[in-house]
């Protein structure tokens, strides 16, 4: 496994704990039931905690019961009677700690590179576990002569193990013994279990955690009674109340500032989004609209919660509603490839870009909206203000009240207001959205391919054919990396380590998308006699030039000449660019640069002409409106006599933006080497 990344905190660490009553309590505040000071919980940042549903309960203690052996779960305090919050910390995927008793017991892991779930066990936790238990397993056992060095945090050489699970994997948690059962150490293998017989010499486990450094630590009143997230929610009344006054509060004085745009929730579906509405709802005669864009992607259940919300709250005539088909993103996802973290597309053709129409249609104007954003979600989150604006909906001015909410302040106050909050929660998913989110870890989607296997069905058989089409290899589907483009560190680390080839990374795919459409320059470069600079190369496909005109001619003059097929621009700066319908394209100027600048955009252009998903984003940043919508082609339309040329529509269209970032790269790198090699210039 690889070394775990740096855990950012994003905003102060707001869980404590009242011993007394054995519940959690928010923001270091005395018992709002005995009164009593709470204790801070020692916990990972970010400290963004959640309840433990039954079905979490459940799940984990599958886990553990099948790693540890059975009665493991219960031992550690998954009795099902007392209260179990999650935290979810960084690492290379999912990995939660959990927090029983006022206390980490142990963190559930997804292993990448074991494709499994893991459970890694706190000192605390671990004698929990191996204290009542018979039947040991995921042991090492150590020797006599080891036992003080292993207990101090040593490495657990092959030389001092006596006995151990023939089980243990390389990569997996195990938990280091003495020979009379006392844990010592908690860490991971370095090498299988069969091999271990074999060694004379070398490492076996390496300690995460020791007896060294480990306290009896205080722990809440196991016997406590009523350990319910009633009684959670009386012993932080009064801070959640005052939550709840701050972001009402917050929203009004916003309105103040902002009182010509009218107002709307934007409401997914989700927990944050819910508590939003809720606090929209609770100040008197607030006029305000409501807006759901199904994606298409959403799960069954979240349109019916939606459906039902707006019902039983008597929102119907609030309600404004738009809903994407589903063959606009398999459509996409054939000319884009699948969507990754870093190459998220998906968002602006399936939301993004129904957003700014929905705006249109139910409102008509610039709005402000309630969004259920918090600082504790995400690095990009905890940096935003609470009042912000997205680029690419220009007519939304957005506004948390909940920024400074951790998840646990939004569970309390759902629970306190008794609000009915989306089922899938308590199917052991912590966020929701669309279900083949990319932004998901691994762990996330291994769930969901559980719990939702007919809606995984048709992703996997596309994932499937992507990988056998582009030769990739088998950890591309079973590690989930095709949620990156461009794999972070810390995943390309972890392949290397378990040797996954991972040379794709530098190769050419046949993506974005299983494209028809393919643009190569040739290298090198010629003068003609009087000293005119050309650049050439091509399209491995005829081209529509007729269409082409309209996109090209944001950037330049144009002429087409329909007799010869060919469409010719002409810039300010002297430079001329000839496309023939055969795809070919020559650029001549008088110096590189300005050749090389508008090759690139106008390259661009042709991809943009050529495969126009009709997304709709260029559509709301035109001002002039000269953009529409072919009904029968559903593609983009220009014009030219309304366009004013700002190019706005050129520099927020998806396909351009994500499509064929590779074009940018090739002029990049190209310019560099002919600006290098003016040596080499032949005449003709």
């Amino acid at each position: 496994m690889s070394k775990r990344k740096a855990v950012p905190y994003l905003g102060a660490l707001k869980l404590s704990w009242c011993d007394n009553c054995n519940l959690p309590i928010l923001d270091a505040k005395p018992c709002g039931i005995c009164n009593a000071l709470s204790r801070d919980v020692m916990m990972s940042p970010p400290g963004d905690v959640r309840p433990a549903f039954e079905k979490d309960v459940k799940r984990i203690s599958k886990i553990i019961n099948e790693k540890f052996g059975e009665g493991s779960a219960n031992a550690l305090g998954l009795t099902g009677k007392r209260l179990v919050l999650l935290n979810e910390t960084s690492y290379d995927d999912v990995m939660e700690e959990i927090i029983i008793d006022g206390q980490i017991v142990g963190s559930i892991r997804y292993n990448l590179a074991l494709s499994l779930w893991d459970f890694s066990p706190k000192i605390m936790g671990a004698i929990r576990i191996f204290e009542k238990q018979k039947e040991k397993k995921k042991y090492i056992q150590v020797d006599e002569g080891a036992v003080e060095y292993i207990a101090k945090g040593f490495n657990v050489l092959a030389p001092g193990v006596e006995d151990f699970d023939d089980s243990l994997q390389d990569g997996e948690i195990a938990i280091a013994i003495s020979p009379q059962g006392k844990v010592l150490s908690i860490g991971v293998m370095k090498v299988n279990a069969s091999e271990i017989r074999k060694m004379k010499k070398g490492y076996v486990l390496k300690p995460k955690s020791s007896l060294k450094n480990y306290e009896e630590k205080k722990i809440g009143n196991t016997k406590a009674k009523n350990q319910t997230w009633e009684q959670a929610v009386l012993a932080n009344k009064t801070t959640i109340e005052a939550y709840e006054r701050k972001g009402i509060n917050a929203i009004m004085k916003t309105m103040k500032h902002h009182p010509k745009l009218p107002l709307t929730v934007s409401f997914s579906g989700g927990k944050d989004s819910l508590v939003c509405l809720q606090l929209a709802n609770k100040i008197p005669d607030l006029d305000f609209k409501i807006m759901f864009v199904n994606t298409s992607l959403e799960f069954p259940e979240t349109i019916q919660y939606i459906e039902d919300v707006i019902k039983q709250m008597n929102f119907t005539e609030k309600f404004c509603r738009k809903d994407i088909p589903e063959e606009k993103f398999w459509t996409a996802v054939k000319k884009f490839g699948p969507p990754g973290k870093d190459y998220r597309y998906c968002c602006k053709i399936l939301k993004i870009g129904p957003v700014n129409d929905l705006i249109e249609e139910c409102i008509g104007k610039k709005t402000l909206s309630l969004v259920g954003q918090r600082a504790y979600e995400s690095i990009s989150r905890s940096e935003s203000k609470a009042l912000w604006s997205n680029p690419w909906i220009p007519n939304q001015l957005n506004f948390s009240p909940i920024q400074k909410w951790t998840a646990l302040h939004i569970w309390l106050y759902i629970f306190k207001e008794k609000l009915v909050y989306n089922p899938l929660y308590e199917e052991g998913l912590s966020r929701i959205g669309c279900w083949l989110c990319p932004a998901s870890d691994q762990g996330t989607l291994e769930i969901i391919k559980e719990i939702k296997p007919e809606l995984w069905k048709n992703w996997q058989e596309f994932l499937i054919k992507w990988k056998k089409k582009n030769k990739l290899p088998e950890e591309w589907l079973k590690w989930g990396l095709w949620r990156w483009k461009q794999l972070p560190k810390n995943i390309s680390t972890l392949a290397t380590l378990q040797g996954v080839n991972i040379s794709y990374e530098k190769r050419t795919l046949k993506e974005p998308g299983d494209w028809d459409l393919h643009f190569e320059l040739i290298e090198n470069f010629a003068t003609c006699k009087s000293g005119k600079i050309n650049i050439e190369g091509y399209f491995t496909k005829a081209l529509n030039l007729p269409r082409l005109e309209q996109f090209w001619r944001i950037f330049t003059d144009t002429e087409y000449d329909s007799n010869l097929g060919i469409l010719t621009a002409k810039t300010n700066d002297n430079v001329s660019v000839v496309i023939s319908a055969n795809g070919s394209i020559i650029a001549k100027g008088d110096e590189i640069t300005p050749i090389f600048k508008i090759m690139n955009k106008l390259v661009l252009e042709v991809y943009r002409s050529e495969e126009c998903t009709g997304c709709k984003v260029c559509l709301v940043h035109c001002k002039t409106k000269a953009i529409t919508i072919d009904p029968e082609t559903n593609q983009v339309v220009i014009d030219q006599n309304l366009c004013e040329k700002s190019k706005q529509c050129h520099f927020h269209c998806p396909v351009i933006k994500y499509g064929h970032k590779e074009i940018d790269d090739l002029f990049d790198e190209n310019i560099e080497i002919l600006d290098q090699s003016r040596s080499r210039i032949t005449h003709y």
